[in-house]
């Protein structure tokens, strides 16, 4: 069984040569295949494949795709880890932004990747980190799909999805002392300012719907008002809806509505 998964987690392990120095490419292959690690295995071939088990149902369900068991079995099919030994175009070719890696990534063609990069033993709890970054690159999918919204941009919908299912499985004490890696302090300050909008009564025009995070603190704190902590999957849902979705303001005086 170990032997299966050390083949497993092999094939995530980012072994294309770079396209300059092909000569180089055996000895580039022979450093990357060296012996894996056992916890390495396991976070590749277990502990990732687990968390998107795990997670598909659940955001689904918040953000209402029926999930069939064809959609089911396609999600999980091609949700795959991919390891990184270092940060380099070189072993990560599909740079979403052309910039940075990413923590996880989807396209239509392959579907969804959530990366293992160098430091990862780091990250204070792995199975909650891929839970939320799961939540994070599904999203985008039901993007590509046309049931979620991308006239906030395509990150600030994603980023919402993330943080809600942060602090649902946390708690939002836990998030703002880093429990949840990706979800940092800019983040957070857009989170804030979510909250505060919605505390000053929610009328007044504001940019914090285009910030990552900001939608999130404004579901959030809409819950809050409303005394119904399912009113935030709630305002999520009309404000990201692609057909239909309403603006902020209007989400949320639908949802204290909902209230009387």
């Amino acid at each position: 069984a170990e032997a299966a998964a050390q083949a497993a987690a092999r094939e995530f392990d980012g072994s294309a040569a770079p396209a300059a120095g092909a000569r180089l490419a055996p000895l580039w292959r022979r450093a990357l295949r060296r012996e894996t690690p056992a916890d390495e295995v396991r976070a590749t071939a277990q502990t990732i494949p687990a968390a998107a088990r795990a997670e598909l149902p659940e955001t689904a369900a918040r953000l209402g795709r029926a999930l069939d068991d064809a959609h089911r079995a396609d999600v999980l099919a091609r949700t795959n880890p991919w390891r990184m030994r270092w940060h380099s175009s070189w072993t990560y070719k599909d740079h979403p932004d052309g910039l940075g890696i990413p923590d996880g990534h989807f396209r239509r063609d392959f579907g969804i990747r959530l990366m293992l990069k160098p430091g990862w033993r780091k990250i204070p709890d792995l199975l909650l980190h891929y839970r939320v970054l799961f939540a994070h690159e599904y999203t985008h999918w039901l993007q590509d799909e046309g049931l979620i919204t991308c006239r906030w941009g395509g990150e600030p919908p994603a980023v919402a999805v993330e943080v809600l299912r942060a602090v649902e499985l946390a708690g939002l004490e836990a998030v703002e002392a880093g429990r949840v890696p990706t979800v940092h302090r800019g983040v957070l300050d857009a989170f804030a300012e979510g909250r505060a909008w919605v505390r000053a009564g929610g009328s007044a025009p504001t940019l914090a719907a285009f910030r990552r995070g900001g939608l999130a603190g404004m579901a959030y704190e809409a819950a809050l008002s409303a005394g119904r902590p399912e009113a935030a999957w709630e305002f999520l849902r009309l404000t990201l809806a692609e057909k239909g979705g309403l603006t902020p303001a209007q989400a949320l005086a639908r949802v204290r509505e909902s209230r009387r």
